[in-house]
């Protein structure tokens, strides 16, 4: 009813299409839905990595994935235990820091999120050790555009020099466990 004209498709749509409209009254078929779960995969690693540098290293956390369609995107879900750590006397004017990032590829890859001084604390009297752990929360909505394998690395370094950075680590001398999980939402 009313006075709006739609020029239907030519043809019928395949098996799950619906008719969408172009916002003009010109209807096509689509796939159905959208937002749909299509897989999961999941990593967990608790081999601890170290280093001094303060170029970003890649880790033991990463994940790849083979999206089905290039429209379809890669949610990636994450916790990283990690810290920093220094031996030798440490003035109270020296924080202990490292930076962490998630990286589509490796550390030479694009990277998806940056978190600067992931850890930033100063100590409040000289000792002759010192050092701070916690867990990197990851959430990031990517879109790859491609239906080949991703890697999803999750890649740290040194804030200064004098330090040592952590992934898989806590205080209490034990690894910790990494998850990383990427989950294909269709497009």
């Amino acid at each position: 009813s009313g006075d709006i004209t739609y020029t239907l498709p030519t043809a019928d749509g395949s098996n799950g299409h619906a008719l969408t409209t172009n916002g003009s009254g010109t209807l096509s078929w689509a796939a159905a839905g959208g937002g749909k779960i299509l897989q999961v995969v999941q990593t967990v690693n608790n081999t601890e990595q170290s280093t001094t540098s303060t170029s970003f290293q890649d880790s033991n956390a990463a994940v790849t994935i083979t999206p089905a369609s290039s429209s379809n995107k890669i949610l990636i879900l994450g916790a990283i235990p990690c810290g920093s750590y220094k031996s030798g006397t440490t003035s109270a004017s020296t924080a202990a820091r490292m930076d962490i990032a998630l990286f589509r590829g490796d550390s030479t890859g694009t990277e998806l999120t940056y978190a600067e001084n992931g850890f930033s604390y100063t100590p409040s009297s000289s000792t002759s050790t010192y050092s701070i752990s916690g867990s990197y929360a990851i959430c990031y909505l990517d879109s790859p555009s491609t239906t080949s394998a991703q890697e999803y690395t999750v890649c740290y370094k040194n804030f200064a020099s004098g330090w040592t950075a952590y992934t898989q680590w806590c205080l209490s001398g034990t690894d910790a466990e990494s998850t990383l999980t990427a989950i294909e939402i269709e497009g």
